[in-house]
């Protein structure tokens, strides 16, 4: 038994991964969700790609400039008072 758990601990990932595509697909059959309802929806929301697109980059600049900002603000506030 105690070999076992090591095993088991290592192929821990890969079935999580089974799981979660199990689970999608019965979740997809339960809800009657197909490849082409999908297509249909991704066409239907075509014009909305580009405005999630720009959005998503500005959040993303926005979001490591504020990182940037707040490591430099620290880091000048702690060389000051003589503490590393």
């Amino acid at each position: 038994m105690k070999a076992l758990l090591p095993a088991l601990n290592r192929l821990m990932p890969l079935m999580m991964v089974i799981f979660l595509v199990l689970a999608s697909v019965q979740m997809a059959i339960s809800l009657h969700l197909s490849l082409a309802s999908l297509t249909h929806f991704m066409e239907w929301c075509a014009p909305a790609w580009p405005v999630l697109a720009a959005v998503g980059g500005l959040l993303t600049i926005g979001g490591s400039y504020l990182k940037h900002a707040q490591n430099g603000s620290h880091a000048r506030a702690c060389y000051a008072d003589g503490g590393g």
